[in-house]
């Protein structure tokens, strides 16, 4: 769902229990009932929609939903050089958009945690140009993503570096035990950008993003 507002043995396996949730796009997701919950970058395309659980903390110069083809879905500020969208990626993400002087993050709503249990959580970041909708110039790129994982470990914590990096999808992978007694944390996900034009970045969380490691 998404709000407008500013991924041998012969003894039997237990049966998993699932939660069935359909967003505003019309597409299906399953959540496994034994693992953590987080909503993936699928929904309403526009600015300032944003999916269930998503937030922004302190100052970002925009955020919204896009696709593929247009920044915020809107046809007068198309990508120039637009992503090719592969199989295993969902048809709209998440755009970030941030100003140099900009502190602020997005905060994503994580539940189901288990103190102790280790998890990995996959994704895919990107950055590129839009046209102004007014016809003059363009944006610049973005410069990195900063992944936080909700608890700690050594891998749980990822800077991906966008220069020479533009127009194509980068996957990255943390890992974190979850270390709290509380079963609910937030992941947050931080772009840089030292322009003060506003430069764009791309984050794909798909429905299967978090896995049990042990």
């Amino acid at each position: 769902m998404s709000s407008c507002s500013k991924e041998d043995s012969l003894v039997p396996k237990p049966e998993v229990s699932a939660v069935s949730v359909k967003s505003e796009d019309g597409a299906k997701y399953k959540t496994n009932a034994l693992l953590p919950v987080l909503a993936p970058t699928q929904g309403q395309i526009c600015q300032w929609c944003k999916p269930d659980g998503y937030s922004v903390k302190n100052q970002i110069s925009a955020i919204g939903m896009s696709n593929s083809q247009y920044l915020f879905g809107n046809p007068a500020t198309p990508w120039i050089n637009p992503l090719r969208t592969k199989s295993d990626t969902s048809k709209t993400f998440l755009t970030i958009g941030k100003a140099n002087g900009d502190n602020g993050y997005v905060g994503i709503y994580v539940s189901n945690l288990v103190q102790g249990k280790k998890y990995s959580l996959t994704y895919s970041v990107s950055t590129m140009r839009a046209k102004n909708a007014s016809g003059l110039g363009q944006s610049p790129y973005a410069y990195s993503f900063i992944v936080k994982a909700p608890s700690g470990g050594p891998l749980a914590y990822k800077s991906t570096y966008l220069t020479g990096k533009e127009n194509k999808w980068i996957t990255e992978t943390i890992e974190f035990t979850h270390d709290a007694k509380t079963t609910t944390g937030e992941i947050r996900i931080i772009l840089s950008n030292f322009s003060n034009v506003t430069a764009y970045g791309n984050i794909h969380i798909p429905v299967d993003a978090i896995k049990l490691v042990n």
